[in-house]
């Protein structure tokens, strides 16, 4: 079975690989509708990961348009860079949606976990820490 990984470029999975990975993911879904406290501390922390890559994508997009705005293969990266952001975008809006509701059902209220976090902020846009 082949899977598109990026515009033209395909992965081919055999059988047993697809077979495992589906069997992973049935177990993560199963362990995480089963403790809602776990699936909260895993959206956040995929919530975390995306923010990150987003940023990234979008400090990748400044630094290409600002080192050559005509350069033909930049101007391609920053349309595919454009094109993951608006689906990571889509993605992030869903986790996020669903980290409320789980909050909701746990009793926690966002702002005040929000407040009680201590961000540190080191280094330049490729480097943000929390």
């Amino acid at each position: 079975m082949e899977v598109e990984i990026a515009p033209g470029i395909y992965l081919t999975k055999r059988t047993s690989e697809l077979n495992q990975m589906q069997k992973a993911q049935q177990e993560q879904k199963q362990f995480l509708e089963s403790d809602p406290k776990a699936h909260y501390e895993y959206l956040s922390a995929q919530i975390h990961i995306t923010e990150r890559a987003i940023n990234q994508l979008e400090y990748s997009n400044k630094e290409m348009f600002e080192h050559d705005p005509n350069d033909p293969v930049f101007i391609e990266a920053i349309a595919e860079n454009i094109v993951v952001i608006d689906r990571q975008k889509v993605h992030l809006k869903d986790m996020e949606k669903k980290k409320k509701e789980l909050a909701d059902k746990l009793g926690i209220c966002l702002k005040e976990e929000l407040e009680s976090k201590e961000f540190v902020i080191e280094g330049d846009a490729n480097e943000v820490f929390l």
